[in-house]
This record gives structure tokens, C-alpha cells and sequence, in this order.
């Protein structure tokens, strides 16, 4: 009986791992969904799974369950219901993540999962195209997404294109790769997001360095005259991306001004936190009460130094401060940002210093310089997109204890 029920919860929580990877880049529905197949399965048959796991799998185990209730224990005592809640909905990638960690150890769930990942990417990009085509008529400035928003579209086109550009090298596959990158690029191109275009150039750079340096020169050759040819066509197309990306640096431009003032300001709170509130600054000033906080803070300024946080009169940032890092900060506090970057840094690490080459690990490292180039834009860490680095992660994790078995027994 135990046996039958074990390999019941095994084939289903597999089944909503191949869910949660095909919904990843297409449906937050399918993601809540695949999310609570897993959480579940996994719980029922908690015993043995348990004692089928690795005992790194089982620390990770330990710390994301227990971070999980921490966060939202001190967001109940020090804020209220609602914190709780918020944070309850924006962190329940903890609850999967030990869980899928472990199924990714069996190469076919793994290998069936990357594919579904990239073929819900690719629906997604196909989406975005569509969009671009029929719905805003080539109108570079609505900006044409797939399933997902803005940031979270951007996130899972890196995670793809990660594993597509390792395609190149490892599998051979040069038509298919290829056909596929070329629609990540269309995609991520008419998204408009300056964010991703920086994040992908990044990657292909280092994609570059890693497998094909003595070509990096005919590269930027390349790439300069297109930029070139481009320009003298004066396709208007052409015209606003070259001009959108040129502006990245420009910080009399709106976006990026309005940004910098963010970034400025959720600093000064975090600092006036740790002054005034050091309960705030470990504890996190809420998932919701954040806003309300920051904003009391603000109207408390002498109104010379209230100027300063405002842009044209209006204050910006108090529910999302679109830098990782910051609203992290803000929103959970210092204690549950160390837990997360040291999530990060310790399989991060692991990712670029092992020995051991797979088609996996290098598609994983490559997405890794994307995620880092887009920290900066983007509130990642407490939103859907944490499931497509958590996906990243599992993988990681799993190839980690898969590596140390094979160390053990030989």
C-alpha cells in the first residue's frame, strides 16, 4: 500500500512539475495550480519522500520552510493580516522548492520539464508577435508582450534563451536553435523593455567569451556595421530601438530619471529604517504596509528635503521599487535578504566553480548573467518571476546533489 501510494505521489507530482514548467512562461493560473499539486503530493506522501531525499536537499528543506513561516509570523506580529497574507501568495515558491529540487534529479523529469519550459516560452513569444502584428499594428510603443508582464516576460525569454544558445554547443541542433533564439530576440525586442535588451546582449556577450572568443571581435564588427546599416535605412523600427537603446545612459530621460529617484529614495528609507526602526530594517516594514510607511516617512520630511524624493511634484516607488535588491529590503527585511542571497550565492557559486560540464549547468550559468543584469530594474524576488528562477534553482540544486552521489560512490 505505501509503495503503490508512493509511486501515486511521485507520478503526480511529476506530472505537476511538467504543469508548472509549461506555465511558467504562459499562466499564472497553471503556475498557482502546478505550485499546489506539488505542495500537496508532497505533503501527503511527506514520510517518504523525506527519506528519499539528499541531506542538501533536506537543509534546503529545513531553511525555506522556516524562513517561510518566519516571514510570515513577523508580518502578522509587526504589521498586519493582510502583510501576512501578501506574504504568504508572493513566497510560495519556497514551499515547491525542495520538492522539485528532488524530482529534477531523475534526468527524464528534468529533461521533460526544460523542454515544456521552452516550448510554454516560445507560445509565449509567438503570443507577443502576434500582438505586435495584429493587435497594436507595429507600434513600437505599446510595447507587445505574450502571456506574462512586463518583467516576468522578460525573465522567462532569458531562462529560454539560456538553454537555447547552450543548444548551439551541446546538442548540435543549429536550425532549431536558432529558429527559436530568433523569435526570443523578435520578442524581446518589441517588448521595449531596455532592461531585457541589456540582459540578452549581456548573455550573448559571455555566451561569446565562453565558446567562441577568437570570434568576438568579428562579432562587434558585425554588430557595429548593422548598427550602421540600420541607421542609414531610417526604418522606424529600427530607428526606436537603436534610440531606446542608446538611451539606457541618459539620465535626463523620463523612465530613467523617475528610476534613479526610486532607487535614491528607497536607499534614504532603508537607511531611516535602520536609524529610527531597526525592528523595520531586520523585520521587513510589511508587504503592504510598506507603502504606508514609506509615504509617512516622506510627508514627515522638512518639505526642502520632501522635494528631493519627488519628480515633478509626485512621489514614486511606494509599492514597488523596481530594483530587486531595494524592495527585498523594504518589504521582508534584512534577515529574510540574507537568506535569499545566500540561497543564491552558495548554488551560484557552485554553478560557476564546479568542474563538471553539462548542458544544463552551462544554460544555467548563462541565464545567471541575464537575472543579475535585470536586478537592478526590476522587483524580482517576491513576484512571479521568482518561479522561473526558482525552476533555475531547482536545477541547480539537483545537478549539486546529483554530482556529490557520484563523488560518494566513486
Amino acid at each position: 500500500m505505501n509503495t503503490t501510494l508512493n509511486n501515486i505521489s511521485k507520478a503526480v507530482m511529476s506530472a505537476a512539475l511538467l504543469l508548472l514548467a509549461f506555465s511558467i512562461g504562459t499562466s499564472k493560473a497553471g503556475i498557482h495550480l502546478g505550485s499546489l499539486l506539488i505542495f500537496i503530493t508532497f505533503l501527503v506522501n511527506f514520510k517518504a519522500t523525506y527519506n528519499e531525499m539528499p541531506k542538501n536537499i533536506r537543509y534546503v528543506l529545513y531553511s525555506c520552510y522556516g524562513f517561510y513561516i518566519f516571514g510570515a509570523f513577523s508580518s502578522l506580529l509587526l504589521h498586519s493580516t493582510a502583510d501576512a497574507i501578501k506574504f504568504l501568495d508572493k513566497n510560495a515558491f519556497l514551499l515547491i522548492l525542495p520538492a522539485i529540487s528532488y524530482l529534477m534529479m531523475k534526468q527524464n523529469v528534468r529533461k521533460k520539464s526544460v523542454i515544456l519550459m521552452i516550448v510554454g516560452v516560445l507560445a509565449s513569444c509567438l503570443m507577443s508577435i502576434y500582438n505586435f502584428i495584429f493587435v497594436v499594428h507595429y507600434d513600437m510603443n505599446a510595447r507587445a508582450l505574450g502571456f506574462m508582464d512586463y518583467s516576468r516576460h522578460i525573465n522567462i525569454i532569458l531562462l529560454c534563451s539560456g538553454f537555447i544558445l547552450s543548444l548551439f554547443i551541446w546538442k548540435k541542433r543549429y536550425l532549431l536553435a536558432g529558429s527559436v533564439f530568433t523569435l526570443s530576440l523578435a520578442s524581446i525586442i518589441i517588448s521595449g523593455t531596455r532592461g531585457g535588451w541589456l540582459a540578452l546582449s549581456i548573455m550573448i556577450i559571455f555566451f561569446l567569451i565562453l565558446h567562441f572568443r577568437k570570434y568576438l571581435t568579428h562579432f562587434f564588427i558585425g554588430l557595429i556595421c548593422s548598427v550602421s546599416i540600420l541607421s542609414i535605412f531610417n526604418n522606424p523600427i529600427s530607428n526606436y530601438v537603436l534610440h531606446r537603446f542608446s538611451s539606457i545612459t541618459d539620465t535626463s530621460e523620463v523612465s530613467n530619471s523617475v528610476r534613479l529617484t526610486i532607487w535614491q529614495n528607497g536607499i534614504k528609507f532603508i537607511n531611516h529604517s535602520l536609524q529610527h526602526t531597526p525592528v523595520d530594517f531586520l523585520f521587513g516594514s510589511g508587504m503592504v504596509s510598506s507603502s504606508e510607511s514609506y509615504k509617512n516617512y516622506v510627508y514627515s520630511l522638512p518639505n526642502e528635503v520632501m522635494n528631493t524624493f519627488l519628480l515633478d511634484g509626485e512621489l514614486y516607488g511606494s509599492t514597488d521599487f523596481h530594483n530587486a535588491i531595494i524592495d527585498l529590503l523594504i518589504k521582508s527585511g534584512f534577515i529574510y535578504f540574507i537568506f535569499i542571497f545566500s540561497l543564491f550565492v552558495f548554488y551560484f557559486k557552485y554553478c560557476f566553480t564546479t568542474s563538471k560540464r553539462s548542458y544544463t549547468l552551462d544554460s544555467i550559468r548563462l541565464y545567471i548573467f541575464g537575472l543579475i543584469s535585470i536586478f537592478p530594474f526590476y522587483s524580482l524576488l517576491q513576484d512571479y518571476s521568482m518561479y522561473a528562477i526558482t525552476f533555475a534553482l531547482a536545477i541547480i540544486i539537483s545537478e549539486y546533489n546529483l554530482n556529490k552521489e557520484n563523488v560518494n560512490e566513486s
